[in-house]
């Protein structure tokens, strides 16, 4: 499985290696965690965080729907949690691998519970909630429409067919409520709006 990351590049001078945060957390070393825990985290820096994850584990198939991979969630949670709060440098090439050596070891529960409270609840309710609200606008019939429209103008094609293809969209559209979903999936999967070259099968 691949995971994609967004990464932003890490200016702290004491960036913390996986070995030494196992490290860590076998030795139960509450000082040597708080010397590199950050108390505190800004909310612009908060909001990267959250919008990450947000990116990284929402997902949206062949029909414009949206939904979360649950797996992918719980991972990225945790990697930028330690990526932000603890300045964690992680090879984005072994991600997952340096995350199952941290999570059998015990030492991503241990920056997490000794982290501040209220900075990790404050993340976490954040995430959850951005990502509820994601998927509610995104998978309302709005949404789904605004997303279908915006790929149609995108495959648009130039002139002479401009026009048949405007006029079948507008039929396709004529009439159309919350209960006739189809009715816009068969206008954005027509023959018309697959691209130059893409063959069609005939049933």
């Amino acid at each position: 499985m691949k995971f994609d990351f967004r990464w932003k590049g890490q200016k702290e001078a004491n960036k913390m290696k996986i070995t030494e945060i196992i490290d860590l957390s076998q030795k139960n070393d509450l000082e040597g965690l708080k010397r590199n825990l950050k108390p505190y985290l800004p909310f612009l820096e908060k909001t990267i965080l959250v919008n990450d994850v947000l990116e990284a584990c929402i997902i949206r198939n062949d029909k414009y729907i949206d939904r979360v991979d649950i797996m992918k969630k719980n991972l990225v949670v945790d990697i930028y949690i330690l990526r932000d709060y603890f300045s964690a440098e992680f090879d984005p090439k072994k991600i997952v691998e340096e995350y199952d050596q941290l999570k059998e070891a015990g030492a991503i529960d241990f920056v997490k519970d000794n982290m501040n409270p209220a900075e990790l609840d404050f993340i976490l309710n954040s995430i959850e909630e951005s990502i509820e609200q994601e998927i509610k606008i995104s998978n309302s019939i709005e949404g789904i429409i605004a997303t279908g429209l915006d790929t149609v103008i995108n495959k648009i094609p130039k002139q002479p067919t401009l026009t048949r293809w405007v006029n079948k969209l507008a039929d396709g559209m004529k009439n159309f409520n919350t209960k006739d979903y189809n009715k816009l999936m068969d206008v954005l999967n027509s023959p018309e709006l697959k691209p130059t070259g893409t063959k069609t099968t005939k049933k």
